[in-house]
């Protein structure tokens, strides 16, 4: 946890990336909706960038808070292909984020889901139905 006050963390979100739970500190803190806005977009912008320069250390990090910032209704368009990367990842800890940022994400009139569609078919059909959510399989299968 972060003691600094909200003005001097809203000086340090431009110089570095914050954590999951710091970015949730940092919104809770804001006294006004304006205030919120100002921080969510600040955030957005540094994800954006951390796409743009393809961060593989922090993808999951960053797709786990772009998915928090879509719970509190903000768009996040902008993240869609990360999800379709992480899927695409070795490790099953980026694949559980991938999907689950899928199903938060996309919807089913997206045509990014023929990427996952594809990426699906290549996983043995025992594997794709022990490990990912029952949403998941119903959406990207039955399209």
């Amino acid at each position: 946890m972060l003691s600094v006050s909200f003005f001097e963390l809203k000086i340090w979100v431009h110089v570095c990336f914050i954590s999951f739970r710091d970015m949730i500190c940092l919104i809770r803190a804001c006294k006004t909706a304006a205030d919120e806005r100002a921080v969510i977009a600040k955030e957005c912008a540094l994800l954006r960038d951390a796409f743009k320069e393809d961060h593989q250390d922090y993808r999951h990090r960053n797709v786990a808070k772009l998915m928090f910032i879509h719970m509190l209704g903000f768009p996040t368009h902008f993240g869609q292909m990360e999800c379709i990367k992480l899927i695409a990842a070795v490790s099953f800890p980026e694949k559980r984020i991938g999907y689950l940022g899928l199903m938060l994400l996309l919807d089913e009139r997206q045509e990014v889901l023929l990427l996952v569609t594809n990426s699906l078919k290549k996983y043995p059909c025992c594997w794709v139905f022990c490990y990912l959510p029952p949403l998941v399989i119903q959406c990207c299968l039955f399209v």
